[in-house]
């Protein structure tokens, strides 16, 4: 299923039993909407749109598995935007808009992760280039960093 998401159609897959080879195939075209679904609402599209977006698409994606996708709850986005200046961003959030020098050179794009190395490059780069306007970020929400808080913490002895 891995191997076949980005093109189930065009992939070929091994001979032997047939279904598994249905199976297979499906949950290669069901991985290929899933992905799509979520990097378009991750854009923050309305979901009613993504669906028309995808739907527009009928010849990459599983028709069937698209109709699924009307009667799916979908949670909203555990992520709030928040408007930082650079010096007070931190790793884990999302750029919400591309991250550009007082010059408009592009230094960072958007929906990029800030990770630790690239926060360091930020900083460096901000030292040498004062960056007195704020960007446009998204930040996980209270209740989510909460609820991953209590789901990684050790269990009571």
């Amino acid at each position: 299923m891995i191997a076949a998401q980005q093109n189930p159609a065009e992939y070929k897959f091994p001979q032997g039993d047939p279904l598994e080879t249905v199976a297979a195939k499906l949950g290669a075209e069901i991985l290929l909407v899933a992905i799509d679904f979520d990097q378009i609402l991750m854009t923050r599209i309305a979901r009613s749109d993504a669906i028309g977006r995808l739907e527009r698409r009928e010849d990459i994606y599983n028709t069937r598995v698209l109709a699924a996708l009307e009667n799916l709850p979908v949670h909203t986005a555990p992520f709030v935007c928040q408007e930082i200046y650079v010096r007070e961003m931190t790793v884990g959030m999302i750029l919400d808009e591309d991250l550009r020098a007082p010059d408009g050179m592009l230094l960072v794009a958007r929906d990029q992760e800030i990770s630790y190395p690239l926060l360091v490059r930020i900083r460096n780069f901000c030292q040498k280039v004062p960056m007195t306007h704020k960007i446009r970020v998204r930040v996980a929400r209270q209740e989510e960093m909460t609820l991953r808080d209590h789901e990684h913490a050790p269990a009571p002895s």
